[in-house]
């Protein structure tokens, strides 16, 4: 009791703290938009050229520009925006076009004691994937990783053949199961995340198997450098294997926290399949400077957001400015921007 008291307390020191720091939104203030490049092209380990580099940039500019022109956009009032071009690292196995995200910071403007003050530190932002084969949240399937090994019992292990397994178990991904197809080179997934594509192209995603799912996880486990972890982790993933037959093996995977705690490795289709990039999606006679594929946040739930928008609106909470944009915004005006 005492604890949740505690908690309570906090949340209310929380609140009054935030209310003292933003007044009233200032709703009717002319906004600036700007391009602002965050080292996009900075990322040691992607090998791109400066004609790369430089043709990219005027094709993200270009995208900033199209989203500039959006309802909530063309006449900025009551922040500003800045675009912000982030790198992302390429992936090796399934990587072809140049990698980032653009996050759409909104710097709300606010009335706080008679003074206009802007929201600039980790403000509000609304994200696009671009050119990079995952989901927009990365799917991670498996909390593994490789680490500093203090204790190294296993004969089999070396750190190159433990990271390269690490490399190719990370290839793997969980996808959201609940999917629509809007037309026009548009899926949408659980009823959230939007994904942009050439839809003549191969499918940007391909099912994994049960066989192929268990292959890399325990590629990964058995050459962990501490042989005490084999015996239990790679031992306990090896009996959830040999629970499928040779058919189910052959099965698409899914994902399969409650039957198998351990692999999270099923055969269900109740549960989120278990996918990988594909790398014959990408168009290779392009140039890697091209803009092939997106992702981004688009709920479905129109009712919800405009809900959503109007108890922010009512609250003076700069995340009002986000879901009136999103509420305007024409997916549709974004397919352009995929190179064919």
């Amino acid at each position: 009791m005492k604890t949740v008291k505690l908690l309570v307390l906090i949340l209310i020191c929380c609140h009054s703290f935030l209310k003292a720091q933003y007044g009233p939104l200032l709703l009717d203030k002319p906004g600036i938009f700007k391009v602002v490049n965050g080292s996009v092209y900075g990322i040691s380990d992607n090998k791109f050229t400066k004609t790369e580099t430089d043709a990219n940039y005027k094709k993200l500019c270009s995208v900033a520009e199209v989203i500039h022109k959006s309802p909530a956009m063309s006449n900025l009032k009551g922040f500003d925006c800045d675009a912000t071009l982030i790198g992302s690292t390429l992936e090796k196995i399934n990587g072809y076009g140049i990698p980032c995200f653009l996050e759409f910071m909104f710097r709300v403007w606010f009335n706080q004691d008679g003074k206009e003050v802007r929201w600039n530190v980790e403000a509000p932002h609304w994200d696009m994937n671009i050119n990079r084969l995952r989901p927009l949240n990365d799917g991670k399937i498996f909390d593994f990783r490789t680490h500093y090994a203090s204790v190294k019992t296993n004969p089999n292990y070396t750190p190159e053949k433990w990271e390269k397994a690490a490399e190719n178990l990370r290839e793997i991904f969980q996808v959201p199961k609940m999917k629509e197809n809007l037309g026009n080179g548009i899926d949408r997934y659980n009823g959230e995340t939007v994904v942009i594509y050439n839809p003549e192209r191969e499918p940007y995603w391909i099912p994994v198997t049960v066989g192929e799912a268990f292959d890399l996880l325990l590629g990964f486990l058995k050459l962990d450098p501490n042989q005490a972890g084999v015996d239990f982790t790679a031992k306990m993933v090896e009996f959830e294997y040999a629970s499928f037959s040779e058919s189910e093996r052959n099965m698409n995977a899914y994902v399969s926290s409650q039957s198998r705690p351990m692999s999270k490795i099923g055969n269900d289709p109740n549960g989120d399949p278990i996918m990988r990039a594909n790398p014959a999606y990408w168009n290779k006679s392009l140039p890697r400077s091209a803009i092939q594929i997106l992702s981004l946040s688009y709920p479905a739930d129109r009712d919800f957001l405009r809900k959503e928008k109007e108890r922010q609106l009512k609250d003076n909470n700069g995340e009002y400015h986000i879901s009136r944009f999103v509420e305007a915004l024409d997916i549709n005006t974004l397919v352009q921007l995929i190179d064919r």
